[in-house]
């Protein structure tokens, strides 16, 4: 049973696979970083945050962690091959890999120029080349499969060295040295230039031309700090952290610096990672505390005409209780969905506003991506026009009208995912499909898996799974109809362990005809809105 359920929930969430403008952006809490640490290290690698390096206690880590932004959660890769571990790392990727190009020692005294290798594939790290001058809290940035190295500490001084290190051939370059010699800084590219900025006890922001081989300095940063981080967010380089709560906007292309919204939690010696649009920042301070960064999209999100739908029939009507899926542009940074119930009214710096009369309501969610949002209406909502607005980074775009919600819409899950053809329809007590592989039989019972039947006799809380004893029961019980015979109907109500997921057992009658493609639909009673037509395969 367990086993059927995620596989419906995971069924429906690849089906569905009230704010002004705050120029200054979003900080927004992410799952905890596993465990209290400081100097993590970090990286982008198809999609997920690779995390290493670190200190825990006082305690050097060894562990890698993978984490996925789209479910908010971690799992582990293989740990560093030094026994000792590492700090103050120079982490990167390039060349679909992750390189540790220098680091310290625990205790902070001695480099490590040894250049680790991890190769996601295979899961193993290597030592593949060694720096021209070893050190650790650097500058990183990278250009194509070349990795900058500026400025550091040797564990004993502090030196202006940049090396790049290209992936493609593993081999190292030194090049001109910085102005300012200096650690634990943050570097950047953009557009083709390196940007050097800050560090400990600099001001100092100084831009690198490979073309050129050559340094010139720019605006320095307002509130210099060392152990700071950085991401770049539309060609503009967020940087925040260090020993303030700062947070600064520094626009290449103007050569100007401006504020932003403060680190929710100050911290240090972390590195920060940006993933379409969104800047995360995970520990410091020996702290877990993992948070990400907005800035506000810019046009405005936009709902598309019709484009709140039911996501099972993709029907423009809707009903209380109904799972929707509200297309448009610029609705998220990156994509998240749910790893766990109840549904959050938040994610991924996205919600979903519902006003009716007299009712206001933030939307459970399901998933949130650039083009889609699925969300569910509370089972309780009073029926009339609903009023759908969608938030971005604290930016709303126009509301959507749907001139009536009515009492029942009736969708049917289908296995293509457009409302058509093959439905959601199981063999009871099965994990069977009534397909043409697996026919249901005529008098054998089956299990219609739906959204918007409407109300419930015992509505959970908005975003709550539904009972399973005693279950959600429709006060209402709906015709069903097979190969175009009334069906008799044995359950209506919610499936458990569920959020806006109806079930329907009903009994293929005897007269029903047979086939692969045998059409269904139901309907709430004979006066209120038909499913889409569905089918399933009968035998005999």
């Amino acid at each position: 049973m367990l086993a059927l359920l995620f596989y419906m929930m995971r069924w429906i969430i690849l089906t569905l696979s009230l704010a002004n403008c705050f120029a200054q952006g979003v900080w927004e809490p992410r799952a905890p970083f596993p465990f209290p640490a400081a100097h993590i290290a970090a990286a982008s690698l198809a999609g997920k945050i690779y995390m290493v390096c670190g200190v825990a206690s006082q305690t050097p880590s060894l562990s890698l962690f993978i984490y996925d932004p789209e479910t908010d959660t971690y799992s582990r890769g293989a740990g560093l091959p030094v026994s000792s571990g590492l700090q103050s790392c120079n982490a990167a990727s390039a060349a679909g890999r992750l390189y540790i190009a220098g680091a310290l020692r625990p205790g902070g005294l001695e480099p490590d120029g040894s250049t680790y290798e991890y190769d996601p594939a295979t899961d193993r790290w290597q030592v593949v080349a060694q720096m021209p001058t070893p050190r650790g809290a650097s500058g990183v940035a990278v250009i194509g499969s070349r990795i900058y190295i500026a400025g550091g500490s040797t564990g004993v001084n502090t030196v202006a060295n940049l090396d790049v290190f290209d992936a493609s051939t593993r081999q190292w370059t030194s090049l001109p040295s910085m102005p300012t010699a200096r650690h634990s800084l943050t570097a950047q590219a953009v557009d083709g230039k390196i940007y050097a900025i800050s560090g400990l006890l600099a001001a100092q922001n100084e831009m690198y031309d490979p073309d050129l081989r050559a340094w010139t300095p720019r605006a320095p940063i307002p509130v210099p700090r060392g152990a700071l981080t950085s991401g770049v967010i539309a060609g503009r380089i967020v940087v925040f952290g260090g020993q303030t709560r700062d947070t600064h906007l520094y626009d290449p292309a103007l050569n100007t610096w401006s504020e932003l919204t403060p680190m929710t939690t100050p911290r240090q010696d972390t590195q920060a990672v940006t993933l379409e649009d969104r800047i995360f920042s995970a520990a410091g301070n020996l702290t877990s505390t993992h948070e990400a960064f907005y800035l506000p999209p810019n046009p405005i999100p936009r709902i598309l005409p019709d484009g709140a739908r039911n996501a099972a029939s993709f029907d423009r009507f809707l009903a209380p209780g109904s799972l929707v899926s509200l297309f448009g542009e610029r609705l998220s940074f990156g994509q998240q969905r749910i790893a766990s119930l109840p549904l959050p009214t938040r994610m991924n710096a996205v919600n979903v506003r519902l006003a009716g009369r007299p009712t206001v309501v933030q939307a459970p969610l399901l998933y949130v991506g650039p083009t889609q949002i699925n969300f569910h209406i509370p089972y309780d909502l009073p029926l009339g026009f609903l009023d759908i607005t969608a938030a971005n980074a604290d930016l709303a775009g126009a509301p959507f009208r749907v001139a009536e919600l009515l009492d029942s819409a009736p969708g049917i899950f289908t296995t293509t995912q457009d409302g058509a053809g093959q439905g959601a329809v199981l063999i009871s007590g099965t994990a069977n499909l009534a397909s043409p592989a697996t026919p249901v039989r005529r008098g054998q019972s089956i299990e219609i898996f739906c959204t918007g039947l409407g109300l419930v006799d015992r509505p959970p809380q908005p975003g709550q799974p539904a009972p399973a004893s005693p279950p959600a029961l429709t006060p209402r019980t709906p015709l069903v109809t097979i190969g175009g015979v009334q069906a008799q109907v044995q359950f209506s109500g919610l499936a458990p362990g569920f959020v806006g997921l109806y079930q329907v057992n009903a009994v293929v009658p005897a007269a029903a005809a047979t086939g692969p493609a045998v059409p269904l639909t139901l309907r709430m009673d004979s006066e209120s809105r038909l499913s889409n037509t569905v089918t399933i395969a009968i035998m005999e």
